[in-house]
């Protein structure tokens, strides 16, 4: 998918077909290179790395597991897309969708929907990318699935977006209770698995669609966890992911029941709290199971019916529902709130933790933010960044900078998810911001850094000091604007060869030789400020002194306009007149 990161995006390669944009990597990485255009990643590459950054809730992989399954749907039910959203950017996907113009991914969307080989689905593509996202309430919409239907034709088409990364975050605090996840034999991706039930649940419920009320909302809820429940009984045979669904969605209701106060702000969120306790019907279900285990052995419209069936016999009365959403939102510990702590009861006398263990636990549960000691974001996020960079120069030397770049990302947001400690929500926001937006920004950085540490300084070089500093700076300095001349020349004329890419690197020669000398130049000056020197001349060393490369470098490596950037007048005729004049 395009959108999902900017390695697809924004790294364009150049060849002399085409303009040249975002490449100018000279030999310095062996991806993006002038003279090698066919070395990019692949779309699947970098979907299956942004996958692996969710670890064992890796939505990419999931869904290619699952292919099978969702082409039967596609071919009985559709017409459904199901699409990865491991790290893809909501916003930008809005964006993309409403875009009036076929954008990238209305056109990956219309590959798919070819590839399904599902009639029709082309038009019902192309209405939603214009109609869904104008009125997004009158066709539906819910956190990981949504339907957009044609009034003119009554064409519909659903979309299914998995994203490990919000569902790993949902669970991840339950799984403080890791001793009844163990002691019944489940994974995360347990729970990964259930919740794309779940959505197809939601996709397959054609009877609960005004979710706006309350109730409404209780029911297509609640039928989408039993549809799930179902599913995760037929592949599992056993009760235990039910279970735990129950207790999860029980844990959830209280925690918010007993910081109800915290949370009127949002209140769409607090009507939904009772609404998603669906704990009471999925126990139910779970005892049916494990006396009747032969339910579900159905075909999949007759399992649909049981589903329907089950929760209409099952499901709270609306009036019931209405009382205890009135109890949740007032704060009041009726008899119906006191049956969902008789159930977390029962979840803490089988979870494997003692009483005091469990009520510990529990507090860090419902107190989750607040207990959190205190720590320096600015200076955890500088030092996760530093750390960022210096393992993708490292790894940049035998990868590719792009492959270097994703691959560690993906290895240290895997790292920072299974942390316990206070640091990471920071460390995965500020890895998933170098995502979005760091990539092409560091690459001249790190490729220079690279390249400078191969680049030897000539013998005597350590020697030279005082007045002699300011003549080799200004000799070094001149030599790097009249070989990095050529090189702008030649991208100017889109003409790059071998002779380009030599010239770049003697450029880079030239500019960490004035660099140093430009230090050692600065240092006399200050010891001597009645010095007389050339003003250009002195500011330049002293931006230089500041910088380890010539920060035009940067732009020319990204290859923004490089001639309008570069700017060789000024001090070139500076540099000229003080060579001559010597």
């Amino acid at each position: 998918m395009a959108l999902s990161s900017n390695f697809i995006n924004n790294s364009i390669v150049y060849t002399k077909e085409k303009d040249i944009t975002n490449a100018c990597c000279f030999g310095l990485f062996k991806e993006y290179d002038y003279l090698v255009s066919n070395d990019r990643l692949s779309n699947t590459f970098v979907m299956e790395k942004l996958g692996e950054a969710n670890g064992e809730f890796n939505a990419t992989s999931f869904i290619s597991n699952h292919i099978d399954y969702i082409r039967k749907t596609n071919k009985s039910y559709g017409p459904l897309l199901v699409i990865s959203q491991d790290f893809l950017d909501m916003t930008a996907f809005k964006e993309e969708m409403f875009n009036k113009r076929k954008s990238v991914f209305q056109k990956g969307l219309m590959e798919i929907a070819t590839e399904q080989n599902n009639k029709e689905k082309e038009d019902s593509v192309e209405f939603f990318t214009y109609k869904y996202f104008e009125e997004p309430y009158k066709y539906g919409n819910s956190t990981y699935n949504f339907k957009a239907t044609n009034p003119d034709n009554n064409k519909q088409i659903s979309f299914l977006l998995l994203d490990g990364n919000g569902i790993r975050k949902e669970f991840n605090q339950t799984f403080n209770f890791d001793r009844f996840y163990e002691k019944n034999n489940l994974k995360k991706h347990d729970f990964l698995e259930g919740i794309f039930y779940h959505e197809m649940g939601h996709f397959f419920d054609n009877k609960n669609g005004d979710r706006a009320v309350p109730y409404n909302k209780h029911k297509a809820e609640s039928f989408a966890d039993i549809y799930s429940s179902l599913m995760m009984f037929k592949k599992h045979k056993n009760t235990n992911y039910i279970k735990a669904l129950a207790y999860n969605r029980n844990n959830n209701f209280l925690k918010d029941f007993e910081t109800i106060e915290a949370l009127k702000s949002d209140k769409q969120y607090v009507e939904s709290i009772a609404p998603y306790n669906t704990s009471y019907l999925l126990l139910n279900l779970a005892k049916n199971l494990d006396k009747n285990p032969e339910i579900v052995n159905k075909n999949h419209d007759d399992l649909l019916k049981f589903a329907f069936s089950f929760l209409d016999q099952s499901i709270k009365p609306e009036k019931e529902f209405n009382n205890l959403q009135e109890d949740v939102l007032n704060q009041i510990k009726s008899e119906k709130i006191k049956e969902f702590y008789k159930i977390q009861n029962d979840f803490f006398e089988n979870n494997g933790y003692n009483f005091d263990e469990n009520r510990q636990k529990w507090q860090e549960y419902v107190n989750n933010s607040s207990s959190k000691q205190q720590i320096d974001i600015k200076k955890e996020r500088k030092k996760i960044t530093k750390d960022f960079f210096e393992n993708v120069s490292k790894n940049s030397k035998s990868l590719g900078y792009d492959e270097a770049f994703l691959s560690t990302f993906s290895k240290m947001h895997a790292d920072a998810i299974n942390l316990n400690d206070d640091t990471k929500d920071i460390k995965t926001v500020t890895l998933k911001q170098l995502l979005d937006i760091g990539k092409d920004g560091y690459k001249p950085q790190i490729a220079y850094d690279n390249y400078y540490e191969k680049i030897k300084t000539p013998d005597g070089f350590d020697n030279i000091n005082g007045k002699n500093a300011i003549n080799c700076y200004v000799g070094f300095k001149s030599a790097y604007l009249e070989t990095i001349d050529k090189v702008i020349e030649a991208i100017d004329k889109k003409d790059i060869s071998k002779e380009s890419e030599m010239n770049f690197k003697k450029a880079l020669m030239y500019a960490k030789y004035s660099n140093l000398m430009a230090q050692k130049s600065s240092e006399f000056l200050k010891e001597n400020p009645t010095f007389e020197i050339d003003n250009k001349i002195s500011k330049s060393i002293m931006v230089d002194t500041n910088f380890k490369q010539p920060p035009e470098l940067h732009e020319i490596f990204l290859n923004q306009k490089p001639s309008e950037i570069y700017n060789k007048d000024n001090f070139k005729n500076v540099i000229n007149r003080k060579r001559n004049s010597r």
